[in-house]
């Protein structure tokens, strides 16, 4: 019902959908559908402009996905991210989010995706050897969590639950 409220563009609707498929999959330990309600939540909430929102939310649905071992989810969270911090103009996080999908699609079969984000990457990444590009992941790693971390605390100053959304 929430993908359905959303595509007749009633996001505020979708997401209350969505909050109550989120408890269902609790409710029965569905770990998989509550990954994916939490990746459709941080959707919905970037299409409205949450974006703090939509990082936290998509980070929530990484976590599970983690655990469960569900790259492929993964990947979907992290390109969600992409485009929020993207438009967010947080482009050294957006570009370090781009290092990390590169082996996430690859992993996945996904090598269109991996190719086009090489593409993007090659001025950044040509000139390091294989110690430049490692310790470039690594910084990817930390700049990402960071800019997560970030909205978080703009949440919570701004007594915003994750799941609810400002009007």
């Amino acid at each position: 019902l929430g993908m359905l409220a959303l595509s007749e563009g009633r996001p505020h609707d979708a997401f209350e959908e969505m909050k109550r498929a989120l408890q269902s999959s609790v409710d029965i330990d569905d770990r998989l559908g509550q990954q994916a309600c939490m990746g459709y939540l941080a959707r919905i909430a970037a299409t409205l402009g949450a974006h703090d929102h939509a990082l936290a939310l998509s980070e929530h649905s990484l976590a599970i996905g983690k655990r469960i071992h569900d790259r492929f989810g993964s990947s979907i969270n992290l390109q969600l991210q992409l485009q929020v911090l993207a438009a967010m103009g947080n482009q050294p996080a957006a570009v370090a989010t781009m290092v990390l999908l590169v082996p996430l699609y690859e992993a996945t079969g996904q090598h269109h995706l991996a190719r086009q984000l090489e593409q993007q990457l090659a001025p950044l990444v040509q000139t390091l050897d294989d110690e430049g590009r490692e310790a470039l992941r690594r910084e990817a790693m930390g700049l990402r969590a960071q800019a997560i971390a970030d909205a978080r605390a703009r949440l919570e100053q701004a007594g915003l639950d994750v799941l609810q959304l400002p009007h």
